[in-house]
């Protein structure tokens, strides 16, 4: 008796949480400096033209490359935004303000 086939999924390791990948749906999940999860969900959407890439040989890893990279650099922005970074030490908010400060007013320059 055929058996149907098993879904694939599969994931990632993202800063502070991870990516996984199934086969309707992308999802992200990260945790906050609070110890909340917050989940980022796309769903996966095929144009039919890409489809038609995907079936020359040579077009085929050149487009999984772009997609994989685009889809990975939204799910990162996501991590980046959602990862709250006010809780970070007084002393490196500090160096970090006068590492601002000096680029915002390089030495020599007229106020």
């Amino acid at each position: 008796m055929p058996q149907d086939p098993q879904p694939i999924y599969g994931g990632q390791a993202v800063i502070e949480g991870v990516m996984f990948a199934g086969k309707h749906v992308n999802v992200t999940a990260v945790r906050r400096k609070n110890d909340e999860i917050v989940f980022y969900e796309v769903p996966r959407t095929t144009k039919p033209w890409v489809q038609k890439l995907k079936k020359i040989p040579i077009l085929r890893g050149i487009v999984a490359i772009l997609e994989s990279s685009a889809k990975g650099s939204q799910h990162l922005n996501f991590r980046w935004k959602r990862t709250q970074r006010t809780n970070m030490p007084k002393k490196k908010a500090r160096k970090d303000a006068r590492l601002r400060n000096r680029k915002a007013n390089p030495a020599g320059a007229s106020a």
